[in-house]
C-alpha cells in the first residue's frame, strides 16, 4: 500500500480536521476537543521513516493512565518494528514512544503502511479521551 498525502487528508476530514500548516514533509490539522479548545495532529511522510504526533497545548489535560495504556497497546508496537528494521542500517537510530503525559505526543520511527491506521485510531482515542470514562474502557 502507498500512503499519499490525499490518504491521510481524508482521515483527518473525516474526524473534523482542518489543515493547520505545511512545511516540507511535515502536514498539521487542527481538531476540537471534546474539552474545549483544540489539538492538532502532526504528519511527517517520508519515503525512509515517518511521524505521527499529538499537540494538546491548547487543551485540557487528557486522564494520563488512559492514554498511557492505548499508546503501550498501539503505537509502541509499531514504533519497535519499525526501529527493529531500521537497526539493521542505522544501529544508533533511536525512536519517539508516545507516554500519555504532557502535552506533546510524538510516535516516531514508523513504517509508512502503518501511519493511516494509528493517525485514524489516535486522533479517535484523542476526541474520546475527553469524555466520561467506560467503566469497560
Amino acid at each position: 500500500m502507498t500512503v499519499t498525502w490525499q490518504d491521510i487528508t481524508a482521515i483527518t476530514e473525516a474526524r473534523g480536521g482542518t489543515r493547520a500548516w505545511q512545511d516540507g514533509s511535515t502536514r498539521a490539522w487542527y481538531f476540537p476537543s471534546p474539552t474545549g479548545g483544540t489539538f492538532s495532529a502532526e504528519v511527517t511522510l517520508c519515503p525512509r521513516w515517518c511521524s505521527v504526533a499529538v499537540d494538546r497545548i491548547r487543551t485540557t489535560d487528557r486522564d494520563e493512565a488512559r492514554s498511557q495504556r492505548w499508546f503501550e497497546q498501539h503505537a509502541w508496537p509499531l514504533v519497535d518494528r519499525a526501529l527493529k528494521a531500521r537497526h539493521k542500517t542505522r544501529p544508533r537510530d533511536r525512536g519517539f514512544l508516545p507516554s500519555g503525559g504532557g502535552a506533546f505526543a510524538s510516535a516516531s520511527p514508523l513504517d509508512r503502511a502503518d501511519v493511516p491506521g494509528l493517525l485514524a485510531a489516535w486522533i479517535d482515542a484523542e476526541l474520546g479521551w475527553g469524555l466520561p470514562c467506560d467503566p469497560e474502557g
